[in-house]
């Protein structure tokens, strides 16, 4: 599945992509989706937001069964 977005570029950059997304017959999607792929991967950049809810509803359910009784 993917999703939508809109990225603003300055022209000079936008330029460098545009040729570079041509150069490599890619469209400027795939170029920004593999770009941010290869950055995430490269700064070992692993969200875990399963755990993060996880953690949060941990946190919290005493406190939100307290409420759910009143």
């Amino acid at each position: 599945m993917a999703k939508a977005t809109s990225i603003r570029f300055d022209d000079n950059l936008y330029d460098t992509i545009l040729a570079y997304s041509q150069m490599n017959n890619q469209s400027i999607s795939s170029f920004v989706s593999e770009a941010v792929a290869t950055y995430v991967a490269d700064k070992g950049v692993q969200p875990d937001a399963k755990s993060a809810i996880d953690d949060y509803v941990d946190r919290f359910a005493p406190l939100l069964e307290k409420l759910k009784d009143k």
